[in-house]
C-alpha cells in the first residue's frame, strides 16, 4: 500500500510539473525579464545598461502623451465592452430561448464563423467599408444624405466599430451558456404571483445570467485595453492606443521604456480584474453557474 501511495504521489508531481513548467517558462519568466528591463537605463548611444533606476517610470509620468494614450485605451475598451454587452445580450437570449433547439448550435456556428477568417483581413475589410469610396459613403452619397464623403477611416470611431465586430462573439458565447441554463419555471412562477415581465427579467433572468455577462465582459475588456493591430490599421493619430506606443519603443530599441510601459499596463489590468472580483464577486457567480 505504501509503495502504491508513493507511486501515485510521484505520478501526481510529475503530471503537475508540466503545467507548472509551462507557466514558469512562458508566463512568469518573461514577466520577470520585463520587470528587470524596466528598471535599467539606456544611454545616448542606445545601449542598455544594467543600472537600476526609475528613469523609465519618471518618463511615463512626466510625458502626458503616455497617460493620455492609456486613458484613451481604457475609454475605448469600456465603450467596446458596453456596446458588445447591449448587442450580445438580446442576441444570446434569442438564440438560447427563442430559436428551436435543433437550430441553436447552427446559429452559434454562424456567430463564430467570421472568427475563422484572419484577424488582419477582417480589420482591413473595414477600410473598404468605411473609406471615402467605401460602402457606407457610397450609400450615403447615392441616397443624397451627404454631398461629400465622410472621414470615417483612421479615426477612433473606426477603431471602436472594428473592436465591436471582432470581440462581439466573445461576449455572445458565455452569455448564451448562462441564459440557456436558466430554468424558466422560475419566471412562470413569478408571473403567476403577479410579477411583471420587467420584474421577471430584472430579478430572475438577468441575475441568473450574470456569470455569462461578467465572463463576457472580462473576455472583451481586458484584451481590448491592450489592442494593437486594429488601431495600427484603422486608428491613425486620433485612434492610436497605448499598445502602439509600447511597440514603438521596442521598435526604436528603447527596451527599458517599452518594458516599463508594458509593466504599467499589466498593473492596470490587474487592478481592473481585482475590482471586478471585488464588486462582482466573480468566484461566487461562477460557483452558482
Amino acid at each position: 500500500m505504501r509503495k502504491k501511495h508513493r507511486q501515485s504521489s510521484r505520478g501526481f508531481w510529475v503530471s503537475l510539473l508540466v503545467p507548472v513548467g509551462f507557466l514558469l517558462i512562458f508566463y512568469i519568466f518573461p514577466i520577470l525579464i520585463m520587470v528587470v528591463y524596466s528598471f535599467w537605463k539606456i544611454d545616448d548611444f542606445g545601449r542598455i545598461l544594467p543600472e537600476w533606476n526609475l528613469d523609465q517610470y519618471r518618463t511615463f509620468f512626466s510625458h502626458a502623451v503616455y497617460t493620455q494614450l492609456l486613458l484613451r485605451s481604457l475609454r475605448m475598451a469600456v465603450i467596446n465592452t458596453v456596446a458588445c454587452m447591449f448587442i450580445a445580450y438580446p442576441l444570446a437570449y434569442f438564440i438560447a430561448k427563442v430559436v428551436k433547439p435543433k437550430w441553436r448550435y447552427l446559429m452559434l456556428f454562424l456567430v463564430i464563423l467570421p472568427s475563422w477568417t484572419s484577424f488582419i483581413i477582417r480589420t482591413y475589410a473595414w477600410i473598404l467599408t468605411l473609406g471615402e469610396r467605401g460602402v457606407v459613403n457610397y450609400f450615403l452619397m447615392s441616397s443624397g444624405l451627404i454631398e461629400e464623403p465622410l472621414t470615417l477611416v483612421f479615426t477612433s470611431t473606426a477603431v471602436t466599430i472594428s473592436l465591436i465586430h471582432i470581440y462581439l462573439p466573445y461576449m455572445i458565447l458565455p452569455m448564451f451558456t448562462s441564459i440557456e441554463k436558466i430554468d424558466f419555471r422560475y419566471v412562470e412562477a413569478a408571473e403567476s404571483l403577479g410579477a411583471s415581465k420587467l420584474q421577471c427579467f430584472w430579478n430572475i433572468i438577468l441575475k441568473l445570467s450574470l456569470p455569462g455577462v461578467v465572463s463576457g465582459s472580462i473576455m472583451v475588456l481586458i484584451p481590448s485595453i491592450g489592442e494593437y493591430v486594429i488601431p495600427m490599421i484603422l486608428g491613425g493619430n486620433s485612434g492610436m492606443m497605448y499598445s502602439n506606443a509600447v511597440t514603438a519603443q521596442f521598435l526604436i530599441t528603447n527596451w527599458p521604456l517599452g518594458a516599463a510601459l508594458s509593466f504599467i499596463l499589466l498593473i492596470v489590468i490587474t487592478i481592473i480584474f481585482s475590482l471586478y472580483n471585488r464588486f462582482m464577486k466573480i468566484e461566487e457567480l461562477w460557483s452558482r453557474s
